[in-house]
C-alpha cells in the first residue's frame, strides 16, 4: 500500500487505517446477512400463522356460530383470544 511506496509514518497510520475500514465494511455485512437470513425466517413464520388464521377464519365465517350453539361460539371466542396472545408473543420477539 502506500507505506510501502512512501516510507513515512503518516504512510503506514493511512495503511492500517484503510486496513481496519475494510475488516469494519466486512463484519457489517456479515451482520447484514444474519440479519437478513432472521428476517426471512420470522416472515415464513408469520406467513405460516398467517395461513392457518386465514383458513380459520374462512372457516368461521362459512358456517358462523350460532346463539343456540354456544359451544362453537365460545370455541370462536378462545380462538380469537389464542391468535391474539400469539401475535403479542411475536411481536415482542421482534422487538
Amino acid at each position: 500500500m502506500a507505506a510501502m511506496i512512501l516510507n513515512s509514518s503518516r504512510a503506514v497510520e493511512m495503511s492500517v487505517y484503510v486496513v481496519r475500514a475494510f475488516v469494519q465494511l466486512r463484519e457489517l455485512l456479515a451482520s447484514n446477512k444474519e440479519l437478513a437470513m432472521r428476517l426471512d425466517d420470522l416472515e415464513a413464520r408469520i406467513a405460516r400463522k398467517l395461513t392457518t388464521h386465514d383458513e380459520a377464519i374462512t372457516g368461521i365465517l362459512k358456517n358462523p356460530p350460532r346463539a343456540n350453539e354456544p359451544a362453537r361460539a365460545e370455541a370462536a371466542t378462545d380462538w380469537i383470544r389464542r391468535v391474539r396472545r400469539e401475535e403479542v408473543t411475536l411481536l415482542a420477539r421482534v422487538a
